[in-house]
């Protein structure tokens, strides 16, 4: 259906400036959910983000739903 991406602030893989300058649509992607942390923190502490990935799951199936 979609790709929503949950990314750190401080990671160096991803830009925030292009995804904080730029909408979701334009980036080709359903959601986008900027957290604190590094690189490494959402797989060495998931507990902290497992809520926040629900959320942005549901989000995406209501979306989707209202497009049917």
């Amino acid at each position: 259906h979609g790709v929503s991406i949950i990314a750190n602030v401080e990671d160096p893989m991803l830009s925030m400036k292009k995804f904080q300058t730029k909408s979701a649509e334009t980036l080709g992607i359903a959601g986008f959910y900027s957290v604190a942390g590094g690189h490494d923190r959402l797989k060495t502490q998931p507990e902290q983000y497992a809520y926040l990935a629900e959320q942005a799951l549901e989000a995406l199936e209501k979306k989707y739903e209202a497009k049917v």
